[in-house]
């Protein structure tokens, strides 16, 4: 493989032996996230042996690899097709003039729940996913006894913070943040996957917007797991002189696919890199109940066509209207109930509970009269934003005889770049 002479063991044929820590023996990595791409195992493994991962409990001896000194470097394929990734055993590296060496006495062991994790959310991720349990340890460390929070995630990525937050049960706003970053590039005038994002971009994403989405969706409504393993029954390498044997070969095969007909869902003889194989597959499908809750999405862009100093009052008037969904998502009342070119109203899903927000410089009678009247017929509590350059109690009398009304000045900063658009 790869030019190397690589031995292969099968369970039965290899002993591993767990041992105290020490620098004379062996660190057990698991291959995942940053590790496929980030150092020579790794990349043999994603290059040689990731496909092979359904060969289950299989040791690889590869020579002449890693920075240990020693002659070999041990690779160890999954144990089952639920653990998504295989592992490599790495001696201390010879080299330790920079090596911090800490101990970790309050050390947490994820390691099962990350091998784990590539079902989790019914979406693919090449890297960097993490479990659930993971994601709410990190959440109960900081809430305390608090049910009611606002977690915020600004890097997105597979949703799992959102997936991890509704399978708590929690109430408040679970926030996630996400550039749309590309799944592809651009190669000869064609789409093709992005080193780390084969799998997403094969299964339909174009950018990791649409993952982080798509898994927010699937733990509310719920979604179907459809987990595929392989087990490779027959391999050849193809040479000049094998080729001579081809009629032999598929009569083999032949035999195995109808010895194995009955164990798997598929059988596929396929040629890749000049190796003729059989492969059995077996596609497991199970049903993830669906969680609830809501879910809106925002997409950040340009507001208007013109500059700041050249804004229309229609550019304004859009700007205000984005800002004001700004403040509805901070009152988690997210669904828009009303606009005009004045004025906005939201609400809660099941709560009677409201945002309303005057957005104009100008509050004459007859602009402004009618947003009071609106919020006078709302029921429940009512918080009040106005455009206000000063205080924001000179609107109190206007509010006097209306119940629950919590009155709010917009907040500065959009007030400053409403301020430029005028100057």
């Amino acid at each position: 493989m790869g030019g190397r002479d690589v031995k292969v063991f099968h369970p039965g044929e290899y002993r591993i032996q767990e041992l105290t820590a020490d620098f004379s023996h062996l660190k057990k990595i698991n291959i995942r996230g940053s590790i496929k791409a980030g150092n020579s195992s790794g990349r043999f493994h994603m290059s040689y042996l990731e496909e092979r991962n359904n060969d289950f409990n299989v040791i690889y001896k590869v020579p002449d690899m890693g920075d240990d000194g020693r002659e070999a470097r041990y690779f160890l394929s999954r144990s089952n097709a639920d653990m998504a990734n295989g592992f490599y055993f790495q001696g201390a590296p010879l080299k330790r003039e920079d090596t911090k060496e800490i101990p970790y006495p309050n050390f947490l062991d994820f390691e099962q729940e990350f091998n784990l994790v590539g079902a989790e959310g019914g979406v693919p991720f090449d890297g960097g996913k993490k479990p659930i349990s993971f994601i709410q340890f990190l959440i109960n460390l900081a809430k305390g006894d608090k049910k009611d929070l606002i977690v915020l995630d600004f890097f997105g990525g597979s949703g799992s913070t959102a997936h991890a937050y509704l399978d708590a049960g929690l109430e408040g706003q679970v926030i996630l943040v996400q550039l749309p970053e590309p799944t592809y590039e651009i190669k000869n005038g064609k789409k093709v996957a992005k080193t780390n994002c084969k799998g997403v971009f094969n299964a339909g994403f174009e950018n990791i917007t649409q993952i982080t989405r798509k898994r927010f969706e699937n733990a509310i409504n719920g979604y179907i797991t459809d987990k595929k393993s392989t087990t490779i029954l027959f391999e050849e390498h193809l040479t000049a002189s094998s080729l001579k044997k081809v009629t032999s070969m598929m009569q083999q095969i032949e035999v195995l696919k109808e010895k194995n007909k009955d164990k798997f869902d598929k059988l596929n003889v396929e040629i890749k890199d000049n190796i003729l194989t059989l492969q059995g597959e077996i596609s497991k499908k199970g049903q993830i109940p669906p969680l609830g809750n809501s879910l809106k999405y925002y997409r950040t862009a340009f507001v208007g066509s013109n500059t700041s100093s050249q804004a229309t009052d229609e550019d304004k008037t859009v700007l205000a209207q984005k800002a004001g969904c700004l403040l509805a998502l901070a009152e988690n009342t997210l669904y828009e109930q009303k606009r005009t070119d004045n004025y906005q109203i939201f609400k809660d899903k099941d709560k009677d509970v409201w945002t309303a927000i005057y957005f104009k410089e100008d509050v004459r009678p007859k602009f402004f009269n009618a947003f009071v009247d609106d919020v006078a017929q709302l029921n429940g509590k009512k918080n009040v934003y106005i455009f206000c350059w000063g205080d924001i109690g000179s609107f109190d009398s206007y509010f006097d005889n209306i119940s629950n009304v919590s009155l709010k000045g917009i907040p500065q900063p959009i007030l400053d770049i409403y301020k430029s658009l005028n100057s």
